[in-house]
């Protein structure tokens, strides 16, 4: 929650201070929050596991076995991965689950649409429009 913003974001107070994974957030409240945060109330990190990413970076680029070299690597990807590629892969990442919440919410308002509109317009009541006009152009010209 962004501070003096308390009364004006009230809608927004359930996710003030949410935590989840990312993998099991459903797309509705994924919208909401990345709502919150484009209209100013909220702030969102995706928080990423440090020493798993700086392993699987090590594994891939750090194929040496000279010491010095080794550690020189492992300082210059700590300082990358800080910097530089942590906020990367959030931002990718709330890109990627804008993109698939969107699609879900576009598939959830189709359906509801289709129901909509495959219902009767009266709902259960008998509806005779050819005698209604009738009866109604009857009035008109009579």
């Amino acid at each position: 929650m962004i501070k003096g913003k308390d009364e004006e974001g009230e809608k927004f107070k359930d996710y003030f201070k949410w935590e989840e994974p990312l993998k099991r957030i459903p797309s509705h409240r994924f919208l909401a929050i990345t709502r919150g945060e484009s209209e100013g109330f909220l702030r969102t990190k995706i928080a990423i596991e440090e020493e798993q990413a700086l392993d699987k970076i090590e594994q891939a680029f750090i194929k040496t076995n000279n010491n010095e070299l080794r550690e020189q690597l492992q300082i210059a990807a700590k300082d990358s991965f800080k910097r530089l590629i942590s906020s990367s892969i959030e931002t990718e990442f709330k890109n990627t689950y804008k993109e698939k919440s969107d699609i879900e919410a576009i598939d959830v308002f189709a359906k509801n649409l289709k129901q909509l509109l495959l219902a009767p317009p009266l709902g259960q009541r008998m509806f005779w429009p050819s005698i209604l006009g009738f009866e109604l152009a009857a009035k008109w010209f009579a």
